[in-house]
């Protein structure tokens, strides 16, 4: 019922609808359609959408936490795809959010849809270090100047990364479990 994406995936899209006079923002997340366990039927780019609310920016990591207007795990989707009388099912997941950072030289797999193209791709890449630094985070409500060392974590990779794919998984290719956000 909630996913993980980029912070700046929320707050460019925020600033950039405020500018256009929206004063009402809302977001959809579209759920890929696996139609692969399907013989002879083959949908590129085939979405159901579903609101979703933003539950928590958090722009030290760019991370942003969002909660679906409806549970995928509980059925209140499904695929919008009837063939003949029969709805064809909606096969949803989760994913393990592996902790422990893959090391320099591991191959990893980062996926989403890039340059406004409803066609979901997955490109290779390699982690080329590892990063640990430390930024400075200011209190709310605390005064000018007070502020709490914030450890930053982050895996620099040498993958090509189309504009678009900010948001989507960065994962380990044997294992599945997901890395990082990109």
């Amino acid at each position: 019922r909630y996913l993980l994406t980029a912070g700046h995936v929320i707050s460019i899209s925020e600033v950039e609808a405020s500018a256009k006079g929206a004063r009402k923002i809302t977001f959809k997340v579209g759920i890929l359609l696996d139609l692969s366990s399907t013989a002879r039927i083959h949908f590129q780019g085939s979405f159901t959408w579903v609101d979703a609310s933003v539950v928590k920016v958090d722009v030290i990591h760019d991370l942003a936490l969002l909660k679906l207007s409806k549970n995928p795990f509980a059925g209140e989707l499904q695929s919008g795809i009837r063939i003949r009388s029969k709805v064809l099912p909606l096969r949803v997941s989760v994913v393990k959010f592996d902790t422990v950072l893959p090391p320099e030289g591991a191959n990893v797999l980062i996926s989403g849809y890039p340059l406004d193209i409803p066609t979901f791709v997955t490109q290779r890449g390699m982690v080329a270090s590892e990063s640990f630094s430390v930024v400075e985070e200011p209190v709310p409500g605390a005064p000018a100047g007070f502020e709490i060392p914030e450890s930053l974590n982050s895996i620099l990779l040498d993958a090509v990364v189309n504009p678009g794919n900010s948001g989507g998984p960065v994962y380990d290719p044997d294992s599945g479990n997901v890395v990082g956000i990109c």
